[in-house]
């Protein structure tokens, strides 16, 4: 129901603040690899490697967390078209008896 993807929404939020404060981390981390590997640090390769890693889950990570953004979105829609229909209906079926009837 709308209430339940609701919730869903508001605990992607809450992973996305979390992912938005962990943000300046990742920077940080980045640019000490970076600054490592411009030293030509002896460990380069595997600093390298780390960061293809980490830039790349990150990305990942961020692509998975917009779809599941997109697919709550979407059904919020289909669960409030649901309810908004099931109101109409049951107001147009509460209207066809005296629709129908004959008495004036």
């Amino acid at each position: 129901d709308v209430s339940g993807v609701e919730l869903l929404m508001n605990n992607h939020q809450s992973l996305k603040a979390e992912i938005d404060t962990r943000e300046e981390n990742f920077h940080e981390c980045i640019t000490l690899g970076r600054n490592l590997l411009d030293r030509r640090h002896y460990a380069s390769a595997e600093i390298e490697k780390k960061l293809i890693k980490l830039t790349t889950e990150r990305a990942e990570m961020m692509h998975r967390w917009e779809d599941r953004w997109e697919y709550l979105r979407l059904i919020l829609e289909v669960y409030q078209f649901a309810r908004d229909a099931a109101v109409a209906e049951a107001w147009l079926n509460a209207q066809e008896p005296y629709l129908l009837s004959r008495n004036y």
